[in-house]
């Protein structure tokens, strides 16, 4: 009875982009606390964790609501009303932001929306080959580094505007390298039209790429704040390295939907680590 309890409330957490939006607060904490020592009040955490449940349910879900929605099943229905309640508390956090993060915001969420729906031509964005994986790149990074820079009103004096170049860059091709096991593990399920990595190059030359790219976060720690401070990231590229080539032709339900998403958790976590326990 317990255990089933424990399954239905971890698919809920994975299902309901719990798991994600946690992702993403993390990395957000990353640069704040790390990477630009700024502070953002707790209104605007929560809209960015509220604004990734809500763009992410939407991407996921809306299109399945549209063609099933007498046929839905209890869980997506749970989904659907849980999604519901966290964009009224979005809309309402809106209200506790300068008008500048809205703006930014709007950004992204016009992104999200031009991803997912076909407004201005028949076919959204995520139709045209090859696009995908550096649209969501794109949003994560100005999510966590741009935002934030604007909610905390920091000064970007010359010495700063580099810093945020490179973390911008930074968790860009970390998004990137923890896209592609997911494109790896929907292979034979994506459209060939997509031209994900692993369909252009397939499946051993996308690992290559993504290996790559997470070693890759490292060096830019090491550019952007030198090498007695990317100990975490260092860590974190031999993790995701190992859990990328060691990923099986066949993962399991979790293993890209919560062990590869939880990197940028972890990634939090060794952060906080060395810079206070260390």
């Amino acid at each position: 009875m317990i255990k089933q309890l424990f399954q239905k409330i971890f698919k809920f957490y994975i299902e309901s982009s719990l798991h994600v939006s946690v992702a993403v607060l993390s990395l957000l904490i990353v640069g704040e606390v790390s990477q630009f020592k700024i502070e953002t009040s707790f209104n605007f955490k929560l809209l960015v964790f509220l604004a990734s449940i809500t763009g992410y349910n939407f991407v996921k879900y809306a299109t399945v609501a549209k063609l099933h929605h007498r046929s839905l099943t209890t869980s997506l229905k749970v989904i659907q009303v849980f999604s519901l309640i966290a964009f009224l508390f979005f809309v309402y956090t809106l209200t506790q932001v300068n008008k500048d993060v809205i703006i930014g915001l709007g950004g992204v969420a016009m992104l999200t929306l031009l991803y997912a729906v076909p407004v201005f031509s028949a076919k959204n964005l995520r139709s045209y080959g090859g696009l995908k994986i550096y649209m969501v790149a794109f949003c994560w990074s100005g999510m966590v580094t741009l935002l934030p820079i604007i909610a905390s009103n920091s000064v970007a004096c010359c010495d700063f505007i580099p810093r945020i170049i490179l973390h911008f860059f930074q968790v860009f091709v970390l998004v990137m390298a923890l896209i592609i096991p997911f494109d790896i593990r929907d292979l034979n399920y994506d459209k060939e039209s997509l031209k994900t990595i692993p369909q252009i190059l397939g499946v051993t030359k996308a690992k290559n790429i993504a290996g790559v790219l997470v070693v890759f976060v490292w060096v830019i720690q090491v550019l952007n704040f030198g090498f007695y401070n990317a100990y975490a990231e260092i860590i974190l590229a031999i993790l995701g390295f190992l859990m990328i080539y060691l990923m099986p032709k066949k993962p399991s339900k979790y293993y890209c939907s919560f062990w590869i998403e939880a990197l940028p958790i972890f990634y939090l976590g060794l952060k906080f680590f060395f810079e206070f326990v260390v």
